[in-house]
């Protein structure tokens, strides 16, 4: 997924990460469903708000519900279905993956202050005026793994969108924009390994598979 510095390829990062998630993300008609769903889930005190800004934001936080999913799975069978060792090995990889979107953001220059868990606003009226918006999704973390992914996910996120909203050369940058298309890819990768140990079907949709076919 190599880029480039020219500038013809440099207004490529600037299209694909272009401002389409905050009014013009596709829904097909379901968007009244994912606001009604957003809104129900917003009613455990343990869901997360996420409002994604960038194409590989959108990619990432999508894949959080089937890694919630699969990590779940590959917890629950420790010690019975699965060996200590081969959970351990999984988990080993998702060490990996924080890792290296830590190293980006570190790139970045973003602290590791800005990766702590914090929600877009702890009114719950304002919460659930905001899971209305097309680009809201809500997630109820049932394994910390995915706890811990979200903050990182965010912060990668608002980092990419406000280089792209404030840089006035992008060139600079096109390095990390590879660099999370890259960590995109790797999350998919995490995600189908633990669903092929568990025997859990996956195949990515909607966001997810747009991105990867770009």
């Amino acid at each position: 997924m190599s880029h480039g510095v020219d500038a013809e390829r440099q207004a490529g990062v600037a299209r694909r990460e272009g401002p389409i998630l905050g009014g013009a993300m596709p829904t097909n008609g379901r968007q009244s469903d994912r606001t009604e769903d957003n809104r129900k889930r917003l009613e455990d005190p343990n869901s997360i708000l996420l409002l994604p800004h960038t194409k590989a934001g959108m990619a990432c936080v999508s894949m959080l519900y089937m890694f919630d999913k699969v990590m779940h799975r590959l917890r629950r069978a420790a010690g019975s279905q699965l060996s200590i060792e081969d959970v351990r090995n999984e988990l080993a990889r998702v060490d990996q993956w924080v890792t290296r979107a830590k190293g980006v953001l570190r790139d970045l220059g973003v602290g590791e202050f800005d990766w702590h868990p914090q929600e877009s606003s702890p009114d719950l009226k304002e919460r659930s005026q905001l899971a209305g918006r097309r680009n809201a999704r809500v997630i109820t973390p049932r394994v910390g793994d995915t706890a811990r992914l979200v903050p990182v996910i965010r912060a990668l996120d608002n980092a990419l969108n406000s280089i792209r909203l404030r840089a006035e050369d992008l060139t600079p940058f096109v390095k990390h924009f590879e660099a999370v298309d890259e960590l995109v890819v790797a999350l998919h990768g995490v995600i189908g390994q633990v669903a092929r140990v568990t025997a859990t079907e996956y195949e990515p949709r909607g966001a997810v598979k747009a991105f990867l076919k770009e």
